[in-house]
């Protein structure tokens, strides 16, 4: 099967196929036109590419292996995170990042700081909140990428595939940290002001809620001495 360089290469090279289709009138009226599916394919990849930040390299035994954890753990912890295992375990579809997070997680259960129940637990909560988070978020960025193809299609001259690809790959990489920065910053301002709250009033707050008097994940860290 040809890489996504390579069809981008090859489209970007041929003469013969034009970017989009040609306009068509619709029953308003109205001419319309669209880009082609293989265009679209290829903007749906590079945006993808981008939004992971790295190449995929590692198979799932790979990712366990440079994790230091056993294939089914590191299964279930992707699992937790709202992910599909991949039915081909020869698939080449994991990155870097994906090895530090379960190797994070595989320490902070080593260290004490989680127990495993606790550490799936935590995942899957994350995994939820931003599965959420991001089908929230895709809309929005479709809406931009599409709005960036329709300025892209009026363009004198036309723009080439890899003009196109280009483009949508740097709205993206604009996009993302600031998207990122707020995220972080919404995250931490929330944690803030609860641990505040809690901080401010134990009794009350432990009183309200027993099951506070027993926290694994804050029990477990050392604490400074007096």
């Amino acid at each position: 099967m040809a890489s996504f360089d390579d069809l981008a290469h090859a489209n970007a090279n041929a003469p013969t196929e034009p970017l989009f289709i040609p306009p068509r009138r619709t029953k308003s009226g109205d001419e319309t036109t669209e880009p082609r599916p293989l265009i679209m394919r290829l903007i749906q990849s590079e945006v993808e590419k981008t939004l992971l930040g790295e190449a995929r390299r590692y198979t799932r035994t790979q990712v366990a292996e440079r994790a230091g954890v056993s294939p089914e753990y590191a299964q279930t912890l992707w699992r937790a995170l709202g992910f599909a295992t991949a039915p081909n375990a020869d698939a080449v579809l994991y990155t870097e990042s994906d090895i530090n997070a379960i190797r994070t997680l595989a320490g902070l259960e080593a260290a004490g700081i989680l127990d495993k129940d606790l550490a799936v637990g935590m995942t899957r909560a994350m995994g939820q909140t931003f599965s959420r988070l991001a089908e929230w978020q895709v809309p929005l960025l479709n809406e931009r990428v599409l709005e960036l193809v329709q300025v892209r299609m009026a363009a004198d001259p036309p723009l080439s595939p890899s003009e196109l690809l280009d483009d949508a790959a740097d709205l993206v990489a604009d996009w993302v940290p600031v998207v990122h920065a707020m995220q972080t910053y919404v995250w931490r301002r929330h944690l803030a002001a609860r641990a505040g709250r809690y901080l401010a009033g134990p009794t009350r707050t432990l009183q309200a809620n027993p099951s506070l008097w027993v926290s694994p994940i804050w029990s477990a860290i050392p604490t400074s001495p007096a």
